[in-house]
């Protein structure tokens, strides 16, 4: 305590302190709201620019006296004053606070850390790493339904879905925008993130359901799987910001699960095959279609040299939005809400944390360094893999047959 004191205050060692800095010093544990103010501006001049990031990594028992953690701090840096000032131009709508993971999807080590708005703010409780706390995740889980529905060989890319009204035992799901739009594609129910195709297939699943599979890839400990029922498709459990960047680069390494890493050359644990390569190609391209917000159209990112694919969640109630994804070879997380889960109509995935998103995007993008990383990511290499696309009726999205007197369109498939 003394000595943090000595550091915090002052910036040099006990032994060094002259007297009124000592007498300084005695006077807190006497007064210490009186202090308070002082202390936090002392905090912040230091050298402490990862303090979530820090706190964790001190939190995981390492003894060494030095660590060299995977953090790249430029990166970091950046990405920090961008989120800053985008935070800024958002205050006025009551948002309390964003958190942020940049993960390298091929090693699994995390670039960039941002546990909340500022650290040293106690009004939004600012020490409270949300990257780690537990969450609604809203529409991220849709494409793990996809994936195992492609797996299963229930659907290919453009199978025609019904985004119709449904009950299912006397539930009756909405749509987020409580329309429905009927026959529906696969990939843009997906994109389109419609509650209802999503919650019909998952009810399909089998060897694993969704529940089987989700089971043990949150940090929180599952109930029985009855207590979830219908609401597990949509966002119906806690999750973290960490666990959900995991299952993101697991799509992003052909359906392999990795933990992540904080320290520079930690022992690789084997991972786990939790999809197969095939699936988790086939939704990556899916989720590749989905349109940037903004005015950026969607041939700007077909043609540019950093593919992305990424999904927008929003949790029930307006408490959570955001937006996670793949940028290259870079698995990026953004997520804006509050650590007193208060609800704000405002937090819209697709319109708070998307931009942001795509601000980082084009950081990376336009950063010689960064875009230099990300030649031919695993995602967007189908060698090697058992996919084939095929001629489809654009009406029925069926096998095209010599009788087809509909235009034709290609979709990807697992034979």
């Amino acid at each position: 305590g003394v000595g943090a004191a000595c550091f915090f205050y002052f910036n040099k060692s006990c032994q060094s302190l002259s007297s009124a800095e000592a007498q300084y010093l005695v006077q807190i544990p006497q007064s210490p709201q009186k202090f308070t103010t002082t202390a936090n501006e002392h905090k912040k001049n230091i050298l402490f620019r990862a303090p979530h990031f820090v706190d964790y990594l001190l939190q995981t028992g390492i003894e060494d006296k030095q660590i060299k953690t995977t953090l790249d701090f430029k990166l970091n840096s950046d990405v920090q004053s961008i989120a800053e000032k985008y935070f800024e131009t958002k205050s006025s709508l009551g948002i309390k606070n964003y958190s942020i993971i940049i993960v390298d999807s091929k090693t699994n080590d995390v670039l960039s850390y941002v546990g909340s708005a500022d650290y040293f703010n106690s009004e939004i409780k600012g020490q409270i790493d949300a990257n780690r706390s537990l969450k609604s995740p809203g529409s991220t889980l849709k494409p793990f339904i996809y994936a195992l529905a492609l797996q299963q060989g229930l659907i290919h890319e453009k199978t025609l879905l019904k985004d119709i009204r449904m009950s299912f035992g006397g539930v009756n799901p909405e749509n987020f925008d409580e329309q429905f739009l009927g026959p529906i594609a696969a990939d843009q129910a997906l994109i389109m993130s419609r509650n209802l195709p999503a919650v019909d297939l998952s009810m399909k699943l089998s060897n694993p359901t969704l529940y089987e599979f989700l089971k043990g890839k949150s940090s929180l400990k599952f109930k029985d799987e009855k207590f979830y029922g219908l609401s597990l498709a949509l966002g119906g459990v806690e999750f973290s910001m960490m666990d959900l960047v995991k299952l993101y680069s697991a799509l992003g390494q052909q359906g392999r699960y990795y933990d992540l890493n904080l320290v520079k050359n930690n022992k690789k644990v084997l991972p786990q095959q939790i999809l197969t390569p095939e699936s988790a190609y086939v939704v990556m391209q899916m989720l590749k279609k989905n349109p940037r917000t903004e005015s950026a159209i969607f041939q700007d990112l077909t043609d540019s040299n950093l593919p992305v694919a990424w999904k927008t969640g929003t949790s029930k109630s307006y408490k959570d939005a955001w937006t996670i994804g793949l940028m290259g070879n870079y698995t990026v997380g953004v997520w804006f809400g509050d650590n007193d889960k208060a609800i704000n109509p405002a937090l819209v995935g697709r319109n708070m944390a998307a931009p942001l998103f795509f601000q980082i995007y084009d950081l990376i993008k336009n950063s010689k360094k960064y875009s230099a990383q990300q030649n031919d990511p695993t995602w967007m290499s189908r060698l090697g893999l058992n996919i084939k696309s095929v001629h489809i009726c654009s009406l029925s999205k069926k096998i095209k047959t010599d009788s087809c007197g509909h235009q034709t369109e290609a979709s990807l498939f697992i034979p």
